[in-house]
């Protein structure tokens, strides 16, 4: 599967989580959400799953108002910086 949309999947999945129980703080939710993200092999493909589903309960929190799928456009936008960045660092 591509990595952008394992990404994605990961996002969708914090933020559903997120709704059932908004009490949590971001690293609960990002950790509930990690059993997925351990069973991917690629670690870039990890890496960014992680760093996407913290930039879209970063946004959320900051943006209530945005809708799930608000939220997941606005880190669509950001998928190719993500992971260009995770690029440069494994160099």
């Amino acid at each position: 599967m591509d990595k952008k949309v394992k990404m994605i999947t990961t996002v969708s999945q914090a933020l559903a989580f997120r709704k059932k129980n908004p009490e949590l703080t971001n690293e609960e939710v990002l950790k509930k959400v990690s059993v997925a993200v351990f069973s991917e092999k690629n670690n870039e493909a990890k890496i960014g799953m992680v760093a996407a589903a913290s930039k879209a309960l970063d946004i959320s929190q900051r943006n209530p108002k945005l809708t799930e799928k608000e939220v997941i456009n606005e880190v669509m936008k950001e998928l190719s910086g993500i992971l260009n960045i995770i690029d440069t660092q494994e160099k």
